[in-house]
């Protein structure tokens, strides 16, 4: 019990940092996943997920996105790849479509009883439609879940770092960085089915830097 206190106090103390440098004027966001994964023929396996992004105070869907990867798991590991189509949009200007490809490595690097961590690498190809600006961007992600009593109820915190490694269109820049950070709770549904919601910060540094604060809800589904 003592740890699980601490690593509570951990992740606390995070969110409270970030959100004392964070800048006066932000966006407030609600995000939206839902994301399934399972077992669709020997060995091969099958990752979707459904993301809508509110912004401008939650009041417009500035980010609509499907995506789908097949994998394979090597023990700890498992290597995918896909493809997804987003739609970025903002008040009063022209929708962009982005056609992605994703490379992505998922490795159990802790599991205990107590807690457990997990890394994601992903690389993204990133077309605009109608261009042929090829953007790459790398991603990094770290999750720590801790269980809470014995009912599936779980502590989570992630920290993802971004990286856009060309130049591109829209006028991003290579070396351009975004960080996420979020702090919430696991709620189980079902033994295949639950809930991750909580607070998520995130940080552009896209020539002047940004903040937003987003409600994270993400329905997660196991078959």
């Amino acid at each position: 019990m003592n740890y699980r206190l601490r690593t509570t106090a951990w992740l606390l103390a995070i969110l409270c940092s970030t959100l004392a440098s964070a800048p006066a004027r932000a966006d407030n966001q609600l995000w939206m996943t839902a994301n399934a994964r399972g077992e669709i023929a020997d060995g091969v396996l099958l990752m979707s997920d459904v993301i809508v992004r509110m912004r401008e105070d939650a009041s417009h869907a500035g980010l609509v996105q499907v995506r789908a990867l097949l994998g394979h798991q090597f023990g700890p590991v498992t290597l995918s790849a896909g493809y997804g189509w987003s739609r970025n949009s903002r008040p009063g200007q022209p929708a962009r479509v982005d056609h992605r490809l994703t490379q992505q490595m998922d490795a159990n690097l802790i599991e205990q009883p107590h807690w457990r961590l997990v890394s994601r690498t992903m690389l993204e190809q990133r077309l605009p439609s109608g261009t042929n600006n090829l953007g790459w961007r790398l991603r990094e992600r770290l999750k720590l879940t801790v269980p809470i009593g014995s009912d599936g109820f779980a502590l989570v915190s992630h920290g993802e770092v971004l990286a856009l490694l060309n130049d591109v269109t829209s006028g991003s820049k290579a070396g351009d960085i975004e960080t996420r950070l979020f702090g919430g709770f696991l709620v189980p549904f079902t033994k295949k089915v639950g809930l991750e919601a909580g607070y998520l910060n995130q940080q552009q540094w896209q020539g002047a830097r940004t903040t937003n604060h987003a409600l994270s809800l993400t329905l997660a589904t196991k078959f």
